[in-house]
């Protein structure tokens, strides 16, 4: 699921943060 959302992001503006925000948030 990590690797979806981060695909996800890694088409997105500044998504690097948002993807380490949901990790941590995900645990």
């Amino acid at each position: 699921m990590a690797i979806t959302i981060n695909i996800y992001y890694s088409g997105t503006n500044g998504g690097a943060r948002e993807f380490a925000k949901e990790m941590i948030a995900s645990g």
